[in-house]
């Protein structure tokens, strides 16, 4: 009887020391699973998604006429999306959105058990945590990035050019006498 309760104690334990991770990252890979599988089969009404804007700052950007049928995930405001077409103006980034409120749901489940488990009951301040500060220069960080492109410095090869001259008559005649030799 012991060492079930030992058993017991010891699984609780290690899952609230890591288990409960692997177990929500499970979940969370299901969904995403469940999601590409509905994107990969065109199985979402066209009513379901949401356009976003981003404004974006480049140039040399020749606008797209349609959207073009990208995929990946994004995370806004603690909500997940995954975009299914993506279109780019000039000045804005257009993104078609299919809103993941499953992930949704498991990532902020996850979160509240993660600070329930570390004694940190969300909503509730303790007098020994700092608050946290972040200087933002605007709600969302671009990072620019710059391309140089220059052709490739190849080093020619130097090829040893002898010029070897022969001379039919190696004496030149002159009209005269050559000067005298002064010693």
């Amino acid at each position: 009887m012991k060492r079930l309760i030992a058993s017991v104690f010891l699984f609780v334990f290690l899952f609230n020391l890591g288990g409960y991770l692997l177990l929500f990252q499970y979940f969370i890979y299901r969904s995403d699973n469940a999601i590409n599988q509905r994107i990969n089969h065109n199985s979402y009404k066209k009513t379901e998604l949401v356009q976003m804007k981003i404004p974006m700052h480049t140039t040399g950007v020749i606008n797209w006429p349609d959207y073009e049928q990208i995929s990946g995930e994004v995370q806004i405001n603690g909500f997940s999306y995954n975009y299914v077409g993506l279109k780019v103006t000039q000045d804005t980034m257009y993104m078609l959105c299919l809103p993941n409120h499953e992930k949704t749901r498991l990532i902020e489940a996850d979160n509240i058990y993660g600070k329930q488990v570390n004694d940190n009951i969300p909503g509730k301040r303790s007098s020994g945590t700092l608050p946290k500060l972040t200087l933002t220069a605007s709600k969302y960080s671009y990072q620019v990035t710059e391309f140089h492109f220059s052709s490739p410095v190849r080093d020619i090869p130097s090829i040893g050019f002898h010029y070897l001259a022969y001379l039919d008559q190696p004496s030149l005649s002159v009209n005269g006498q050559p000067p005298e030799h002064i010693a």
